[in-house]
């Protein structure tokens, strides 16, 4: 796919998140083969006033371009002179949000209100254009009604005033991320500009992908809030639009990026402040797994990467025991082919909500009931079977190894079950994160 200058190696784009597509996380799907990744929302006011914070977000690294930065602004030349800004500090191609709901950034006249003032959009994407070279993008909605008119309108003056690509989340203004997304308003752009087009919306799997690319005619995917806790959502993607067998995605994969995710959070934001960020995020890769919510009630107070490392290293334990003994699912689910649905409670949540303790769920007992430091404590002390955690079964894991590198699993299992992923090839540029700061070398 080309959009201007730039050729992308295949179809897939991640979305910007607020407060997801950070560095760290854009990583991640770079290595799992996402073609071209986006940064999260940069205020353009904020950066031309001099916000550290908002140019912190600009931070980048050779090894997760090319990269996409989006702005947000609603004056021409302030906006223009942000775009500036994101070029000099290596962006590869600048995205425009017109597509944003949230009140505040609404209020301000940025986002989706835009969409309903076509001439302020004109004169804001002409004035972005004659500031850069790089590819300019933009992201917008079905509009503040369901007609689509607003985005056949705004994509006619994209297309006019030099824009590159469109990507299109046919959710309304009012729909937010709820209900369903209209694909037909994707196809409607797509027949009504000669650009490329993006569809974005609802798409959660491999078939997903395939299924709007077939009905819509879009160029290229972007998938957002799928692939947060499950990054490998890219390769599957990838594979199936070439016509190839999805890669597995087993426990391996999953604690690989993990423990990526968690050294580059580290060496980018500094201990204390990504392992605060880690207790709720580490949970996301979770999702679908066997005692998922005791892990997630676990991983709440971890404080430093030693500590993170660790529980991580017994919720893979107890998993590797589940599998080897053949009972990792229950018979007919395993969720290895597209990430499990979004707000899962899991059979923690479930109890809690049938008015049962979780400590009495099967299957829950010895993870929810202990902490995890204190069960790695009796699993080096103790030389007999950890039943509590095997449902009386008897069991016998050995030394629990927290991981000191990449090499190998806490298991002693050889990672190079991962290659097709290509996590470890993206670790000599996340060591090079200084702790607590940018990257050096980075633009700000």
């Amino acid at each position: 796919m080309q959009i201007g200058s730039l050729t992308l190696e295949n179809p897939t784009v991640l979305a910007p998140l607020a407060g997801i597509t950070n560095l760290p996380f854009r990583l991640l799907a770079r290595a799992a083969g996402c073609a071209l990744v986006c940064s999260e929302m940069v205020s353009a006011n904020g950066l031309v006033h001099g916000s550290a914070k908002t140019a912190q977000l600009l931070a980048s690294v050779a090894a997760e371009k090319p990269v996409s930065m989006q702005l947000f602004g609603s004056d021409p030349d302030i906006t223009a002179e942000a775009a500036a800004r994101v070029q000099a500090a290596g962006a590869d191609v600048l995205d425009i949000n017109f597509g944003c709901a949230v009140k505040k950034i609404v209020k301000s006249g940025a986002g989706v209100a835009l969409m309903g003032e076509p001439a302020k959009a004109a004169a804001l994407l002409g004035a972005v254009r004659k500031a850069v070279r790089i590819p300019l993008t933009i992201k917008i909605r079905t509009g503040w009604d369901a007609s689509g008119e607003q985005a056949l309108r705004l994509a006619g003056i994209a297309e006019s005033c030099g824009v590159d690509a469109i990507a299109v989340h046919p959710r309304t203004a009012g729909q937010a991320f709820r209900g369903c997304p209209d694909w037909s308003v994707i196809a409607a752009v797509k027949a009504a500009v000669t650009i490329p087009v993006i569809g974005n919306g609802d798409v959660t799997s491999a078939a997903d992908a395939l299924a709007m690319r077939q009905k819509t005619g879009c160029d290229a995917v972007m998938i957002g809030r799928a692939a947060i806790g499950a990054p490998w959502l890219f390769s599957q993607v990838r594979a199936a639009l070439q016509g190839q067998a999805p890669p597995p995605v087993d426990l391996t994969v999953r604690f690989e990026a993990l423990r990526a995710y968690l050294r580059a959070s580290v060496r980018f934001f500094g201990e204390r402040h990504a392992c605060c960020m880690m207790r709720s995020r580490l949970g996301w890769f979770s999702r679908g797994l066997p005692h998922s919510g005791a892990f997630r009630e676990s991983i709440k107070r971890i404080d430093c990467e030693a500590q993170a490392l660790e529980h991580l290293a017994v919720y893979e334990a107890v998993l590797r025991r589940r599998e080897d003994e053949g009972r990792l699912f229950p018979p007919g689910k395993a969720p290895w082919s597209a990430p499990a649905r979004r707000g899962h409670r899991g059979a923690v949540g479930d109890a809690r909500q049938q008015g049962r303790h979780p400590r009495h769920v099967e299957g829950v007992d010895g993870l929810d009931a202990a902490p995890v430091a204190h069960v790695v404590d009796r699993l080096r002390r103790d030389t007999r079977p950890p039943d509590r955690f095997f449902h009386g079964h008897a069991a016998d894991l050995g030394p629990v190894q927290v991981p000191q590198g990449a090499a190998e699993g806490p298991d002693g299992r050889s990672t190079s079950r991962n290659n097709h992923h290509r996590l470890h090839a993206l670790l000599p540029s996340i060591s090079k994160l200084p702790a607590g700061g940018c990257p050096s070398g980075s633009t700000r």
